[in-house]
């Protein structure tokens, strides 16, 4: 570090120098636009995760296989929540298998209960007003450690509902084929896509930790897939913005790590199957340097008669 600084000092007083850029990864502190965010540092053999967001609804660990039934809470489950996170982020969950999920607790019950028509889930929000903001911008973003990103859907945040196609949700997952996906079914049932690099500096790496995230300004979707690595100090975008449609006011069921859907064989059979961490649910559109990337004063910003003070401290 000692080294970067001279460099960077000398960079005010010879402009022509190049200086390796220095950056840190640094875990949320919530903002004005935080709506929802799970560090997931609760210990080993609990099943209920705090929601430091501003809508303090917390987060269930459940066992979505089978379908409990109508009106009953799925069994919740005391192995998803303990597991050992990114160095330096403390712990994070482990969605381990098809079946698991953590599904926010609307109703405050300390369970969650899966998507049904009849009757409806208390978990089940009626319509996105704690996602999105003004214009129905919102950003999704985790760290995500998989190990495998051709293994079938896997949901990173979900808020799908049991509702008929015309009133469900949005899907935000890792598909089979290697791309992330973004489909709001209540507006329109084809999704928009972006390709998980395979090559470079943020090539996939089965069981590493990288960072995604899904921004959308109210008309086009951007993706985000970064290597989470001290080096770089802002996120990767992979694609190009793309446009999709959304509905504030269809159904909600809170899902992360999965989907709260009570169909298929088995039921809620869409798990991450893997680590995940950070999850952050905002109501404006982020961009690529407001995540975990967070570099750390440049050369001009520190001021030139301060790093000439420490030029002379060093030469002395």
């Amino acid at each position: 570090m000692k080294s970067t600084s001279i460099a960077l000092s000398l960079a005010v007083f010879l402009p022509g120098l190049s200086c390796p850029a220095d950056a840190a990864l640094t875990a949320y502190g919530p903002d004005a636009n935080t709506q929802y965010l799970f560090h997931f540092d609760e210990a080993a053999n609990a099943s209920v995760a705090a929601n430091a967001g501003a809508t303090g609804f917390s987060a269930v660990s459940y066992n979505g296989n089978t379908y409990a039934g109508d009106g009953l809470n799925q069994p919740a489950v005391t192995t998803v929540l303990g597991a050992t996170g990114y160095g330096g982020f403390g712990n994070a969950a482990n969605v381990s298998a098809n079946n698991l999920g953590l599904g926010v607790d609307r109703d405050a019950s300390g369970a969650f209960m899966m998507g049904d028509n009849a009757p409806v889930s208390p978990d089940q929000f009626l319509d996105h007003s704690t996602i999105f903001g003004a214009g129905n911008v919102f950003t999704l973003d985790a760290m995500v450690n998989v190990p495998s990103i051709t293994s079938g859907n896997r949901h990173i945040v979900s808020t799908d509902s049991n509702a008929g196609n015309a009133d469900r949700g949005l899907q935000f997952r890792i598909t089979g084929d290697g791309r992330l996906e973004f489909n709001y079914i209540g507006v329109n049932t084809s999704s928009v896509f972006a390709p998980i690099p395979t090559t470079g500096d943020h090539a996939f790496v089965a069981n590493e930790w990288f960072h995604v995230a899904l921004s959308f300004d109210g008309t086009n979707a951007s993706f985000y897939w970064t290597r989470v690595n001290p080096s770089f100090t802002a996120a990767n975008p992979v694609g190009t913005p793309v446009a999709e449609g959304v509905d504030l006011n269809d159904d909600m069921l809170l899902v992360i790590g999965n989907e709260g859907r009570a169909t298929g064989t088995p039921s809620s059979a869409e798990g991450l199957v893997g680590l995940i961490d950070e999850v952050r649910i905002s109501n404006v559109a982020r961009t690529a340097g407001q995540f975990i990337f967070v570099p750390e004063p440049s050369a001009a910003v520190l001021g030139g008669m301060g790093l000439l003070a420490l030029l002379r401290r060093r030469r002395n």
